[in-house]
């Protein structure tokens, strides 16, 4: 039973993993001219200082 409970875990964490890249992908595709630009540079570092 342990092991079973194991493996759901790691293909669970296996499957946000792969999820996780699709979604950077998107994500760079789509922002990567926002980020090149001093506005979206100082977007993120605003971002980061809030954090």
């Amino acid at each position: 039973m342990r092991v079973l409970i194991t493996v759901i875990l790691v293909l669970a964490i296996i499957g946000i993993a792969f999820l996780w890249g699709f979604i950077a992908k998107k994500f760079e595709k789509r922002y990567v001219t926002l980020i090149q630009s001093k506005k979206g540079k100082a977007l993120i570092i605003s971002g980061a200082y809030l954090i």
